[in-house]
């Protein structure tokens, strides 16, 4: 039985991310086109696969699914689309999360009995309690004089988004 070097199950893997089952000398450079275009959009352990590593593996035939241009574009656009779903949805959560800190800052922040107090309650509103103590550290890290203007209604809302797209991002 033939030992497989990790660059051939590499290769071999990378058949169903490509689509195409068997190389030949034929598809080999197509090969490594659709990998790469893979590569891009997942990265992965293929990443390490040379044009000269597909073409020493030509005449391999796998149990991938052959898949035609169009099939390999429409899937690898597919999940181009999912991906930025995602970043769209997580940009959403980052900005529901600075609204209602927002909203906790200016409404009850100072009226909190206790740092637990205001702890819990931060963290109960951002579902997250490392970034509420992150916050409430910062927030109480500021000059008396600078939560006052932030909490005064005619503040400046840029400066308080920004400081708190800061800390949520980081």
């Amino acid at each position: 039985m033939e030992k497989i070097t990790p660059i051939k199950q590499a290769v071999i893997d990378a058949t169903a991310y490509v689509g195409i089952k068997t190389i030949t000398a034929k598809n080999a450079e197509m090969f490594f086109k659709r990998l790469a275009i893979y590569r891009g959009t997942f990265g992965g352990k293929h990443t390490k696969i040379t044009l000269a590593d597909v073409k020493d593996n030509i005449g391999l035939t796998t149990s991938a699914t052959n898949e035609t241009d169009t099939q390999f574009r429409d899937r690898v656009w597919s999940a181009w689309v999912r991906l930025g779903e995602d970043k769209l949805n997580s940009e959403k959560d980052i900005e529901a999360k600075i609204k209602a800190a927002i909203v906790f800052i200016l409404n009850s922040m100072e009226h909190c009995s206790t740092r637990a107090n205001a702890y819990d309650e931060l963290t109960r509103v951002l579902q997250c309690r490392p970034l509420a103590e992150r916050i409430l550290d910062l927030w109480q890290g500021l000059h008396i004089d600078q939560r006052i203007q932030m909490q005064k209604p005619e503040r400046n809302d840029a400066t308080l988004r920004a400081w708190l797209s800061a800390i949520i991002r980081d």
